[in-house]
């Protein structure tokens, strides 16, 4: 998991020529093809899931269109905020996912779940005002308080899709008549999600107006020029992809032993331990580019936030 949110922010923050590589589009494509190759592992099941029937298909086909958003709107939002407010909003994650449990899994929160909730709603309301209002680190451009609400804004609305596709998971794999397995489910929302962005997401991208970088317009084929020329985005994209398939794996099974809500209680240790990494990065020298600074009070703001949603 820490993996993922270095590398991604590692991809925005890598140059080609002076020009940075901030292409979220691309990276919900990488994402998905990673993912496909976990139906590799169990391919009889695969083809049993494949050829089945379109009913039994729908679900998986929702899920994955879930990931592929919710991913899409979150590496947009990362686009605007560092990657520290990136990390310690996906905590609120646990508040969707109780609101979809009760509605989807018929699991009524108690009293003391409820304050918890209270108490995460505080902590998102203050790693959100950091987000907007703490100043950019010196080496990299503030594009203002008002695209840094809409990254604050993106963030939450893919928190919200993904715990929904959490909950879906969780019925697919554990309440379902025919339960599918981890597998099988991350392969085929990576099949769907490889296809989905591959005929719709990345064309629509390269035909809409605008500049790069601001989750927009992205253009497919300078994304393939930089990759081939750039032997840093090359590892970049290769640690990519085994972080995420190595991620999604160990998130099905954690998800079908225990709980959705398990899963992103289990999240703020990742947000914990990139905070560390982004600091060794940062201060070591290897590769301060990657790294986040301590900023003073606006870290003391972020650090209390998380330390609130810890407590929810």
């Amino acid at each position: 998991g820490v993996s993922i949110t270095i590398t991604s922010n590692a991809f925005y923050q890598t140059t080609v020529e002076d020009v940075a590589f901030r292409k979220p589009h691309f990276q919900v494509w990488a994402m998905s093809f990673a993912m496909t190759f976990c139906l590799f592992f169990d391919v009889k099941a695969a083809r049993m899931m494949l050829t089945g029937s379109w009913k039994r298909l729908q679900p998986l086909c929702l899920a994955a269109l879930c990931d592929l958003f919710g991913q899409l709107f979150q590496r947009i939002g990362l686009l605007y905020v560092d990657m520290i407010v990136y990390q310690v909003l996906r905590g609120g994650m646990l508040l969707f996912t109780a609101g979809f449990r009760r509605t989807m899994l018929g699991h009524r929160t108690t009293p003391t779940e409820n304050v918890g909730i209270a108490v995460i709603m505080a902590g998102l309301a203050l790693t959100g005002m950091v987000a907007c209002y703490g100043k950019q680190r010196e080496d990299r451009e503030d594009l203002g308080v008002w695209w840094r609400f809409f990254g604050t804004v993106m963030m939450l609305f893919g928190n919200a899709i993904i715990s929904f596709q959490t909950v879906l998971e969780e019925k697919l794999m554990k309440t379902d008549e025919t339960p599918v397995s981890p597998l099988v489910l991350v392969g085929m929302e990576g099949l769907v999600g490889v296809l989905w962005t591959s005929m719709f997401c990345l064309p629509v991208a390269q035909m809409l107006p605008g500049d790069e970088g601001h989750g927009g317009h992205e253009d497919t084929v300078s994304t393939v020029r930089m990759l081939i020329s750039s032997s840093v985005l090359q590892a970049v994209t290769v640690a990519y992809f085994i972080a995420i398939f190595a991620w999604n794996i160990a998130g099905m099974e954690i998800c079908r032993m225990s709980s959705a809500t398990t899963r992103h209680v289990l999240s703020q240790v990742r947000t914990a331990a990139t905070w560390l990494a982004a600091l060794v990065l940062y201060y070591s020298g290897l590769l301060p580019q990657y790294g986040e600074p301590w900023q003073g009070i606006e870290s003391w703001g972020k650090l209390f936030g998380f330390a609130i949603l810890v407590l929810g």
